[in-house]
C-alpha cells in the first residue's frame, strides 16, 4: 500500500482543529471528533490523520479503549506537497470502506450461521460433562461427617 500524503492545507486544518479540540476538553482529540468538528467523512479524516502520523507531524496515542492524536512537530507541515493527489486519496478512501465491508461480511456470516450460538452450546456441554464426570468422582460423603 503507498503512502497517501495529505495536502498542506488539509494538515494545517487538521492541526488547527486539534488545537481547538485540545482547548475544549483538555486532551489530545480522537479522529471522530476531528471528523465532526471539519465535517469531514470518517475515512478521509483517517488516511488524512495517517499520513500525518506517519510524516511525523501528529502522534498516536493507543489505549487498549481509544486512540487519541497529539501534535508531534508541526513544523513538518511544511514539509506536505502543496495540493494533494485526489486520486490517491480518493482510492485509499475507497480501499478501507472495501476492507470494512468484507469485516462486516464475514461477522455477519458468522452471526447468521449460528457460529456463536454453536461454540457456546459445544462450551455448555463440555462444562456440563466435566461437572457430570467431577461428581461422579467425589466420595460420597458419610452422614457422620
Amino acid at each position: 500500500m503507498t503512502k497517501v500524503l495529505p495536502s498542506r492545507a488539509k494538515g494545517h486544518l487538521v492541526v488547527a482543529a486539534m488545537r481547538i479540540l485540545e482547548h475544549r476538553e483538555g486532551r489530545g482529540p480522537r479522529s471522530d471528533e476531528i471528523s465532526a468538528l471539519l465535517e469531514w467523512g470518517h475515512e478521509e479524516t483517517l488516511v488524512v490523520l495517517r499520513g500525518l502520523v506517519d510524516t511525523g507531524v501528529l502522534r498516536m496515542n493507543e489505549t487498549p479503549f481509544e486512540v487519541r492524536f497529539e501534535r508531534a512537530d508541526h513544523l513538518r507541515l511544511e514539509e506536505l506537497p502543496a495540493q494533494e493527489n485526489e486520486r490517491e486519496l480518493q482510492n485509499e478512501v475507497e480501499e478501507f470502506q472495501r476492507r470494512s465491508r468484507s469485516r462486516k461480511e464475514e461477522l455477519d456470516k458468522m452471526f447468521q450461521a449460528g457460529e456463536g450460538a454453536r461454540q457456546r452450546k459445544e462450551k455448555v456441554a463440555s462444562l456440563e460433562e466435566e461437572f457430570s464426570e467431577f461428581r461422579k468422582k467425589k466420595a460420597p460423603r458419610s452422614p457422620t461427617d
